[in-house]
């Protein structure tokens, strides 16, 4: 293994060891999800061309129901190697809320809750530049940035 492959591995190694303790840092309780959906999901509308092009993505992830902000579904797919997307599926109407190119993430992909409006992304925020850490809240049809964090690490 290439000393890059090697730094890569141990990286994504403490990532997935520390993110548990990171996801408990977050502020989840500040945004309640008023009420948890507990029927049958909806299917999605693939009614865009960018919900269309990811149809099997999103619809494998709206089978298992609600995970996110009471009764949406998070439905993650790659968009590189160190990238990746995702869509927001309301499991009440079937609606598919593609959020803009900006809110992305990396890594490990987004932190969220059923119980919660809050999603975090851990992502580089430019091009060989620092890791940084952005939480928004979900108004029920976009993403609203509550702040964007610089992540800094100490040797």
């Amino acid at each position: 293994m290439t000393k890059k492959g090697w730094l890569l591995f141990v990286v994504a190694f403490v990532y997935l060891i520390g993110g548990a303790r990171a996801e408990e840092s977050y502020p989840f309780e500040k945004y309640p999800a008023s009420n948890i959906f507990r029927g049958k999901p909806k299917a999605p509308m693939l009614d865009s061309p960018r919900a269309r092009q990811y149809k099997t993505a999103i619809r494998e992830a709206a089978k298992d129901g609600p995970d996110f902000a009471g009764h949406y579904t998070i439905a993650a797919w790659g968009c590189g190697s160190q990238c990746s997307n995702f869509s927001v599926i309301d499991a009440l109407t079937g609606k598919v809320y593609i959020p803009p190119d900006d809110v992305s993430f990396s890594l490990g992909g987004p932190i969220y809750r059923l119980d919660s409006t809050l999603l975090v992304t851990e992502q580089q925020a430019s091009s060989g530049g620092p890791l940084e850490v952005d939480l928004y809240n979900w108004n029920g049809s976009k993403f609203v940035l509550l702040r964007k964090t610089p992540l800094h690490y100490s040797k």
